[in-house]
């Protein structure tokens, strides 16, 4: 668990006086990390480091503003991506690159293969009408055959 300090403790630890570093706290709130409020109020590591660059800043004379200035920059330095170099943009490239290949293959590969369902269904489509007419055959040539039947059984009985 991450050790938590009170205002006394870092006074002790930054040797500054506690109401130095509430006046400190107060100004400069919204960069110091900190749990709980009012007198359960506890402080985490790093705002040993952030109360110590207000410390140094006002030992330089510099103002609240130019203070609050290089707290901004330190912040966003930590908060910004790492640099990346020619060798590692050149890899990223690369594997963009390969993935868009491999994505215009899947669509190239998906178009072929709604061409070839296409002509399957057009396929399909002429079997059906085929099949239909077989049946339709079948059941005009059985009608045939059952008259022709029924005459030959006719002829039979009158001979």
């Amino acid at each position: 668990m991450e050790k938590l300090y009170t205002i006394k403790e870092l006074s002790s630890i930054l040797n500054v006086p506690e109401s130095t570093l509430r006046y400190y706290r107060d100004r400069f709130e919204e960069f110091i990390p900190v749990v709980g409020k009012g007198r359960k109020r506890r402080y985490k590591k790093e705002s040993i480091e952030i109360f110590k660059q207000i410390i140094k800043g006002y030992e330089e004379d510099l103002t609240t503003k130019q203070i609050r200035n290089n707290l901004l920059k330190k912040l966003s330095k930590e908060d910004s991506e790492p640099e990346i170099n020619k060798d590692q943009l050149q890899q990223i490239l690369e594997k963009q690159s390969q993935i868009l290949d491999l994505l215009a293959e899947d669509i190239r590969s998906k178009k072929d293969f709604e061409k070839e369902l296409d002509n399957l269904k057009t396929r399909l489509k002429k079997i059906e009408k085929a099949l239909i007419k077989l049946i339709s055959d079948y059941k005009h040539f059985k009608k045939q055959l059952d008259k022709y039947i029924d005459i030959s059984h006719n002829n039979k009985e009158i001979l």
